[in-house]
Parts: C-alpha cells; structure tokens; sequence
C-alpha cells in the first residue's frame, strides 16, 4: 500500500490537536530545529506539509518534527499536513526515513538514532544494517561501526547534546562511564575551549589518570589545585593560548618527572645558543640516550659554519647537563 495515496485532502490542522510528544517515528532530536528552518517559518509559514497518522487518541507525527517544532516556537497555531489513514510502523518509519535520508544530509545523531531504530522497532539484523543501511547513511559498513552508533543513540540527553554542538562521539562515550561532577568538568572546559578532537583526547585522558590516583578528591577541586580555574578566568587570554597554560599544567601533575626533564631541556637548550638554522630535539619522553640534531644549510661555506658551531658546542656544559637528562 502506498501511503501518499492512502491520505486525507491536505488541510491546514492545528498544533494543539497533534501530540509531538509521540516520537516513534523521529530521527532527530526535539531539541534539533535550524536557524534558517526557524527564520523561513517565521518568515513564509510552513510551506511543505508534515505527515501525520491519525489514530484514536491524537494525530501523530510521521514526518517533519522539526517543521512542528519549528512552528511551535514561532507562534503558529495552524499549519498544512498529510493525514495517512493508517499504515504498519515498520512501513512508516522507513518512508519516514526514506524522506530525511534523501532531502538533507543527517546529523551523527539522528544516523545513530535511525540504526537503534531500525534494530530494536524493525528488527532488522546486523548484518542487514551493517551491509546496507551503514553505506545508505554514509558510514563505514563493520561491525565496529555499527556498535558505535547504538551506543551513541543509548547515551543520555546532556551528552547527546554535547555530541550536537561540540563534543566528539567517542569522547562522549567515554565519559558515559564516569561520574556526573567529570562529566561537567570535561564538558565546560571543551565547550569553553572549543576543543577539536586531538585536544578532547589530551584532556579526557590526562584528567582521568590524574582523578584515578585522587579518590579523595574531586574533579573540581583537582582542577582548582592546579590553578587550571584561574587560567579559564583570564579574560585577556584566547582560547588556544588558554588551552596551552592549562595543558602545561596538567602535564606536571600527571607526569611530573617528564615535565621537571622537559623544563630542564628548554632551558639547557637555550643555553647552547644554537644558531636559527640548527636543531636539537629531545627523545620522545626522554626514553632513548640519543638527541637528534638536524642542519638546514644552503650552501657549503654554511655546512662549514654550523661545523664549527657544532664543535662549540660539542664542549659546552649545558650539552652535559642535556646529556645527563637522558
């Protein structure tokens, strides 16, 4: 059966006779509603019609939740729909589906929710989902994959939204595994930071190894006691720069022999005075008994110059003092 047919005329039917709160058939979140759809509504009205089902106890959303939100928050009481008489919920999930998936690119969200959907409401296989609904929704078609996003669409509300806005999913699904006050922590500082997802990586992981080791003490007050709040605080400062501060920070509390060796190199080096065009970098962690130096010459008269700067330092105390770091 072909729902479009099976359809009342198109009429205009008002909000309050439509129960929103009824979401088998959504994909996107309530709180998910653009600017421009906002703008164009509030401008123009509605101008494609939703789909809905009539059932006995209310009108029931099929397609377009984030026009009737949309709607809603602009002030309109009246707006166009479909009415199909009836239909299966497996049949009008797909066509719902069908209709998101092909007019507008889908958020990682609503992918995720339209997976667990068509798992658990369809019953559909994962070998079905993984071989053709991950390609149809654009993602990589393995069973990995496909566990990520079920577990993206179980996460709890907060972190959905962060997911929305500005937080990594696999970030968000680590922080699922701990506790409300890390959450926040995390949350705030990446969001006040905009973080990308190198740098979200750097703070989970060094604030969870850190509070590992401090039963005793919160998230919170470790972030105070090592003056993190303070830098957050300063108004003259970026973002990125921010960001730097605070990762020095919480570098030496959680490696605080490395960051003692890393400060020691720094200053050693420039000690050494070393010419603009030669280079003297660290063992990763300080775990080999090798420096790297590296040359940039452009001709053999500077080769000879850098030879001799060499041989200079070659006999220097900081050099010792480097040396002995390793």
């Amino acid at each position: 059966m072909d729902i479009v047919t099976d359809c009342e005329p198109l009429q205009s039917i008002a909000l309050a006779d439509v129960d929103a709160a009824q979401r088998t058939f959504a994909v996107s979140q309530p709180w998910q509603v653009s600017d421009v759809l906002l703008q164009s509504i509030d401008s123009f009205g509605v101008l494609c019609p939703i789909l809905l089902r009539r059932s006995p106890q209310c009108l029931q959303i099929v397609h377009g939740f984030q026009r009737f939100e949309a709607a809603r928050r602009c002030g309109r009481r009246e707006m166009p729909a479909l009415i199909c008489r009836g239909g299966d919920d497996r049949d009008l999930f797909l066509r719902a589906l069908e209709e998101n998936r092909t007019s507008r690119p889908l958020s990682r969200l609503e992918k995720a929710t339209a997976l667990h959907k068509l798992k658990l409401d369809c019953d559909f296989s994962e070998e079905k989902l993984i071989h053709e609904w991950l390609p149809l929704l654009g993602l990589k078609p393995d069973r990995y994959s496909l566990n990520q996003q079920l577990r993206l669409a179980e996460l709890p509300e907060p972190l959905k939204k962060a997911v929305d806005a500005f937080l990594e999913p696999e970030i968000a699904l680590r922080l699922r595994e701990r506790r409300a006050p890390f959450q926040d922590l995390v949350l705030r500082t990446t969001a006040q930071l905009r973080l990308g997802i190198n740098k979200q990586r750097e703070l989970f992981g060094m604030l969870d190894e850190i509070c590992a080791g401090q039963d005793d003490a919160s998230p919170d007050e470790l972030w105070r006691e090592v003056g993190a709040d303070s830098i957050l605080a300063q108004e003259g400062l970026g973002p990125s720069e921010k960001w730097t501060r605070i990762n020095r920070l919480l570098r030496k509390r959680r490696y605080p022999l490395l960051s003692k060796h890393e400060e020691s190199f720094a200053l050693l080096r420039t000690e050494l005075k070393m010419p603009p065009a030669m280079r003297l970098q660290a063992p990763r962690h300080f775990e080999d008994e090798r420096l790297a130096i590296s040359l940039s010459v452009r001709n053999p008269k500077e080769l000879d110059q850098l030879a001799q700067e060499l041989r200079r330092i070659a006999g220097s105390d900081p050099l010792r003092g480097i040396f002995e770091l390793l």
